[in-house]
């Protein structure tokens, strides 16, 4: 049996943060626990972190430096890292922890080849600090990192269980849509993933699989419903 490598876009938007910041361990084994079940099914499982539940800056207010915005938010994807890793090995499963600068006394930098190695080896492999490149979203670096590991598809979690032609959790007009052209969320400007994320997807063939955290322990089978976005 010739295995699959998924690699996963966790928006912090769908793990319901208590508390403000404060992370739910409950709601991180949840998830690390489909992981692990996944992976059982013969995936091998990457994933970038997420940091908007520690800091999510906006122009709004008062002005702060745009590359420290955006390297506080680095880091911020390392604080989650290094916690859900912790959780994960709580479920007796391994894995490793990279990031994108040296962080040598906690994370190990990233390498293609040392990441590789562990997917191979049945590690569950978590990537921080994005690419290290500040200006860049969650949705870019997860596709870069992806390209890298030779994924199969790049699966971005949310709340809602797909793309939608409008926000579905306010307008109950809204109609799910089951599969998209990379031009068409392009030319819709559909708002579910980064643009530039989607562009460079499609220059290197890089299906995008949007669906339901409560979802992904389902895949591979026919109940599991998203929204798919290639060729």
């Amino acid at each position: 049996m010739t295995s699959q490598t998924l690699f996963f876009k966790i928006s912090w938007q769908s793990l319901w943060w208590v508390d403000g910041c404060d992370l739910d361990h409950d709601v991180l084994e949840n998830i690390a626990a489909k992981l692990v079940a996944l992976q059982k099914k013969w995936y091998q499982i990457a994933l970038m972190t997420w940091g908007g539940n520690i800091f999510r800056w906006r122009k709004e207010g008062k002005a702060i430096d745009q590359t420290i915005a955006h390297t506080c938010g680095m880091l911020a994807t390392c604080i989650n890292g290094l916690v859900f890793a912790e959780v994960i090995k709580q479920l007796w499963a391994q894995v490793e922890v990279f990031s994108a600068i040296s962080m040598d006394r906690w994370i190990q930098i990233f390498n293609k080849e040392k990441a590789v190695k562990a997917l191979t080896s049945w590690k569950i492999i978590i990537c921080t600090w994005g690419t290290g490149n500040p200006f860049n979203t969650t949705d870019l670096w997860s596709v870069n990192r992806a390209l890298e590991l030779d994924c199969d598809i790049l699966i971005k979690c949310t709340r809602v269980d797909g793309v939608y032609t409008a926000d579905p959790e306010t307008d109950p007009n809204a109609t799910k849509i089951d599969s998209l052209t990379y031009q068409e969320v392009i030319e819709r400007k559909l708002n579910v993933i980064d643009i530039s994320a989607v562009a460079l997807a499609m220059e290197n063939n890089l299906p995008i699989y949007i669906c339901n955290m409560d979802d992904i322990h389902l895949r591979g089978t026919d109940k599991i419903k998203g929204t798919i976005i290639k060729d």
